[in-house]
Parts: C-alpha cells; structure tokens; sequence
C-alpha cells in the first residue's frame, strides 16, 4: 500500500495521529537530505523499524507486513525528484501516512504508542486562521489552514446590512418648531428627522454585532484577520466579543476583494502572529526564571499537560528523553510497558488540551531541561 501524501496537515489529521494506540505505532523520521543519500536512510529506518517490532515481540513476518506499508515511499518519484528530500511516514493497523519531515534532529525510527508528531504541531493550532471581510454590503467568513481556503456559512453570515435593518420597527421621529415664517394659516410648522449621522452610526453598530455574534458562534479559537474599510475595521474591533483578532488587518473595499486576495495578504499577518507569539512566550519564560520561579521539571510538565494546565510549551526538536510516564502516579517509570520520547509525549498532550506549542533547536529552549512550559494555573 502506498503511504498516502498530506502536503500539509490538517488539524484533523494531526488529532488523529495524536492519539494514544492500543497497539503498536511505527515513524519513520527523515529530515532534509540529498535524495541519493535519502533512499539510504529510509531504507535504514525500514530496517530498525522491523527489528524493533521484533524485539517487542511481534512475530518477524507480521513486523514484515507492518513496514512493507511504508516501502513503496521508495518508488515515489515526485518526492526523489526534489533537490532535498524530507519525510515523516506512520503506519499502524490502519496504513501508512506521509507528511513533511522534520527540521530539526537527525533520521530516526520510533517504534511505540504514540507516532513521533512533535515537529508538526509547531505553532499549530495559529496555522489555521480566519479572514472576515466586512461590508455593508455583504460581511463574509472565510477559514484557511496550510491546504486550503475557503468561505464558511454560519448562522447569520453571510448578511448585509439591509438585512439586518430591514425589519427594523422603528419610525421616523419628527419633531417641529415654528419657523417664524406666517402663511395664510398662521406659523408654518418646519420638521426635521432625528436621523443623521448618530442613527446611521447606531445602526452600522448593530449591523456589527449580529456580523460578531456569527463570527463568535462560526469560529474556534482561529486567529481572525479583518478586511474592510477603515471605518469597517475599527468599528469591528472596538466592539467584538471574539478573543482572537490579529493586529494586522487588509484594508480596502471588503465586498471587493477577492478570495484569492484575501488568502495572500492574510498569511504574512498570521506568520507575524505566529511570531509574536512565540517570542512572547520566550520572553514570559526568560523574566520568570531571572524572577527566580523554579520552572517545572519533565514530571511535572507531562503531568500538566495530560490535566491541560499548559497555557504555552517550548521544545526541543532535536532532543528525545525516553521512558514511560505513568498518568496516574505522576511518575517517570521504568519497569516494562511501551517507552516512548517524552519530550514528544508533552508536546502532543499540551497540544491536544489546546495549548500551544513551539519547536525550537535544543539549546534554544529556555531553561535546562528540553522542554519549558507555561502554566495556565
């Protein structure tokens, strides 16, 4: 079978792949090298893989049977074709999967319960974002991520303006006032509407927040891009209920730009995001240790992350600490049961409760230990 090709993975993908196997999972890690050299180390892997399986005990033709499902990524012209070669591929019961390898670290196979994902969830989930293009108009959603694109339809977007106004109960009010001016009848009564620019402003206001509501109940937790004019943006922004809305924006004629538009000036604006972020985590981590809080240690971190008590973790993507962590004990045991990198482990649990998690080279993690976490309480 051959090993199915995600240019890039979904968050359902990297849910999938998260999660902990009641049988044995096999990855298979091969970070950029040189094609020629590339077929050597996968075929390397494939070996270490099968023995591996052998070694806990899996009769050597079904260890066979296992990695032949990652074999034909040899056969894959399109990926040796590349002036460098990168991979990860797991194959459990269900098959094989492909996905981009890591940047960091050396080839590995990892035979275990869980797949080797750390390098994936790199500022996941901030890759998926969302882009609102506001107009009086017509507001639209849309939500990308690496593969792709797209306007989404959620309770009450997309909707204009006149719609929302349209069963709108109020009447004119109108007021007079003698105008000084006498005809045949006495004073002339002179009206004039309590409308303007205040009841034009309350009601672009209300426009927005029935387009808020929409966007509150459409999205998860996706950083938000607003397009739109420059009045759209700020009325937006100063009156949104949504917790995620990027600093920077596109601006323009929302109903104007086109989707393909959208999609190019949003990712810059997310990748500066992404940035921000993990410097400010950086940053956060760095002040308490010169404040002199003692940071958690390997137990405690994976203790918090299974709990998702983990706001925010740095690690190293070039760094393993194998053993096997006991959820229930709180505890790094050694005496039997499956060991696994508990470095990956941390990451992929702090990431599964919803935190994020940044991947950095090994001295770049602060602290001394491989991984540094930020705890929501």
């Amino acid at each position: 079978m051959k090993p199915t090709a995600v240019p890039s993975p979904t968050t359902e993908t990297l849910a999938e792949l998260a999660r902990l196997r009641a049988g044995t999972s096999v990855s298979l890690l091969v970070p950029p090298v040189a094609p020629d050299e590339g077929k050597i180390t996968v075929r390397n892997l494939l070996k270490e893989a099968e023995s591996r399986l052998a070694s806990l005990g899996m009769r050597r033709t079904d260890a066979r049977a296992v990695v032949s499902e990652a074999e034909s990524l040899l056969d894959d012209r399109e990926l040796w074709m590349r002036p460098l070669v990168d991979a990860s591929v797991y194959v459990d019961e269900g098959g094989a999967v492909r996905l981009p390898g890591p940047a960091l670290g050396a080839p590995m196979a990892v035979v275990g319960p869980r797949f080797q994902v750390k390098h994936l969830l790199d500022c996941v989930p901030d890759p998926r974002f969302a882009v609102l293009a506001l107009s009086r108009k017509a507001s639209h959603l849309f939500r990308g991520d690496p593969s792709k694109f797209e306007e989404i339809t959620t309770a009450g977007l997309p909707v204009t303006m006149e719609e929302v106004l349209r069963y709108d109960d109020r009447e004119p009010q109108l007021q007079s006032h003698g105008s000084g001016r006498r005809g045949a009848g006495g004073v002339v009564a002179a009206f004039h509407g309590q409308g303007g620019k205040r009841e034009q402003g309350e009601d672009l206001l209300r426009y927005l927040r029935v387009v808020d509501a929409a966007v509150t109940a459409g999205l998860s937790d996706e950083l938000l891009v607003l397009a739109g004019t420059d009045e759209m943006r700020a009325a937006y922004r100063r009156l949104t209920t949504y917790g995620r809305v990027a600093e920077g924006e596109l601006p323009g004629s929302g109903e104007r730009i086109a989707a393909r538009e959208l999609e190019e000036g949003a990712i810059p604006i997310v990748r500066t995001e992404i940035e921000a972020g993990r410097n400010g985590v950086r940053r956060r981590l760095a002040e308490l240790a010169a404040g002199g809080q003692t940071p958690p240690d390997l137990e405690e971190t994976l203790g918090a992350a299974i709990d998702g008590r983990i706001d925010a973790i740095v690690v190293a993507g070039d760094v393993e600490v194998w053993g096997q962590f006991d959820p229930e004990r709180r505890s790094i045991v050694t005496n039997g049961g499956s060991v696994e990198d508990l470095v990956n482990a941390a990451a992929v649990e702090t990431w599964r409760h919803g935190g994020a998690v940044y991947v950095v080279p090994g001295d770049e993690v602060p602290g001394p230990l491989p991984v540094a976490a930020l705890l929501r309480y």
